[in-house]
């Protein structure tokens, strides 16, 4: 079996690919079921857990949900109905798990003629969460307005984007793909933030000191927090190929 996986934008006289949207022949591939299997499967857990563990090759988002409970949705196209959807507590943690075969970096690819787009939802209740960490083979991370004291995130190939999120430490490590941090705090942080190939961009609000270190190896390097706030960030924030901005 062939794959051909597509990152950014991409188009051509009868190919456009723009984001999520795949146009061939000007028709939206990936918005109909005639070239896959639809998938929507949910699974629910309570919210007394302490540790989140997600591990996927699928794109992942994690986001504030408004029920009592944590609602975990695989859906999307996919070239078959052959994955692993699993949600499964243990004691005080959780551990989330979707893999399908043929998923690639962004969530979409080509198999066959066949488009897979599919995307792991995670909506997380107001909770006593500690700790949530996020393993993504081939696909992008998005963690949004939740609240956990520590947020680890690893993606192979695939961008990792924290918008909104409460934390006080933040591990992020992208092998393939860039990093984008945009938050406000609440407390005291400390980054380890790191991309092998891809550049970073981290913008901190309420920050009053700063003793980040701010590195980029083979890319263009700015350290310039606005230092106006409460709190202080400590770490590091690094690319070995990729420009990196914090401010």
């Amino acid at each position: 079996m062939s794959k051909f996986n597509f990152f950014g934008n991409i188009s051509g006289q009868n190919v456009s690919i723009n984001g999520e949207d795949i146009i061939i022949n000007g028709k939206h591939v990936n918005n109909t079921d005639s070239n896959g299997e639809q998938i929507d499967e949910v699974r629910k857990a309570p919210t007394k857990i302490k540790k989140l563990y997600v591990s996927s090759n699928v794109r992942v988002n994690i986001s504030e949900g408004h029920e009592d409970v944590i609602v975990a949705r695989l859906h999307g196209i996919a070239s078959s109905k052959d994955f692993q959807f699993d949600v499964v507590p243990n004691s005080d943690s959780l551990r989330i798990t979707a893999n399908i075969e043929g998923a690639s970096s962004g969530g979409v690819t080509i198999i066959n003629g066949t488009v897979n787009s599919l995307q792991l939802d995670i909506m997380l209740p107001l909770s006593s969460v500690e700790i949530i960490s996020i393993q993504s083979k081939s696909a992008s991370i998005s963690v949004g307005s939740i609240k956990a004291p520590t947020i680890d995130a690893i993606s192979t190939n695939g961008s990792i984007k924290v918008e909104d999120a409460i934390f006080k430490k933040l591990q992020l490590e992208c092998k393939n793909g860039s990093i984008r941090v945009n938050s406000y705090l609440h407390s005291d942080v400390e980054l380890d933030i790191t991309s092998h190939n891809g550049s970073i961009d981290c913008v901190l609000q309420n920050v009053g000191m700063s003793t980040v270190d701010v590195y980029s190896q083979n890319g263009i390097c700015h350290n310039s927090p606005v230092l106006s706030g409460k709190y202080t960030a400590s770490g590091s924030i690094i690319s070995k190929n990729g420009n990196v901005t914090f401010h």
